[in-house]
């Protein structure tokens, strides 16, 4: 397993704001929520990752998903990436943040936050 920590019940508001703070506070450089738990700076690698804003996400994001699944050869899945660090606009602020993720955290999709900047 490559996974350097881990936190679960990402469910749970307490410690999805813990993480995201810990990424603003460049304490740890991705957060993925996944599967019910929360991964800290724990990238995959070879893993598919498919960067956006998802402001919304919405079904053509979805698909992309699932084709980028489908076409992996590796095996390691595929999942979103929402950089809270925009080149323009500078970081996204906590409740933003929280908003984007809720949508896939609702929806059992996973998501890795980063500060890449787009």
């Amino acid at each position: 397993r490559d996974f350097n920590s881990q936190m679960d019940t990402s469910n749970e508001p307490d410690t999805r704001r813990r993480s995201i703070r810990s990424l603003l506070s460049g304490a740890v450089q991705t957060v993925e929520f996944s599967g019910g738990c929360v991964f800290l700076d724990a990238p995959r690698r070879n893993r598919v990752y498919l960067p956006g804003s998802f402001n919304p996400m919405h079904e053509g994001h979805k698909q992309l998903l699932l084709v980028a699944s489908q076409h992996d050869p590796n095996k390691r899945g595929a999942a979103f990436e929402l950089s809270v660090e925009n080149a323009d606009k500078g970081l996204l602020d906590e409740g933003e943040i929280e908003h984007r993720i809720a949508q896939f955290i609702a929806a059992d999709l996973p998501v890795v936050l980063t500060r890449a900047p787009l």
